[in-house]
């Protein structure tokens, strides 16, 4: 069963990579800011339902398939970043909304 939960693990990564390549067209660059925050929110949106879904379905499974899914989707943004050149400061806060977002959220509906 978890088995069939590693591929959904990749999900969140895959995303923000198919997301993120037409992010690079530079005639669009005052919008930038914004597609950024748009993918951003949907990239957190997908991993929490992820996460969501891979420890309901994959129990004790999940301490090693969440790493996993961190990694992957770690590796997608670091791979957008370089190839568009990109700043640290953009990488901090791709990584901020992309991965520890979903964390806060799910901290705050469990302590309500």
């Amino acid at each position: 069963m978890f088995r069939a939960l590693i591929p959904l693990a990749l999900l969140p990564a895959a995303l923000h990579w198919w997301w993120t390549r037409s992010v690079t067209d530079t005639a669009a660059s005052a919008v930038l800011p914004e597609r950024h925050l748009a993918i951003t929110q949907r990239v957190s949106f997908v991993t929490m339902l992820c996460i969501v879904t891979i420890i309901l379905g994959a129990g004790w499974h999940a301490v090693w398939i969440l790493p996993v899914q961190f990694v992957a989707l770690a590796a997608s943004i670091m791979a957008a970043a370089v190839s568009r050149n990109c700043t640290n400061r953009f990488i901090v806060a791709s990584l901020r909304g992309c991965i520890i977002a979903p964390f806060r959220s799910a901290l705050r509906l469990r302590s309500a």
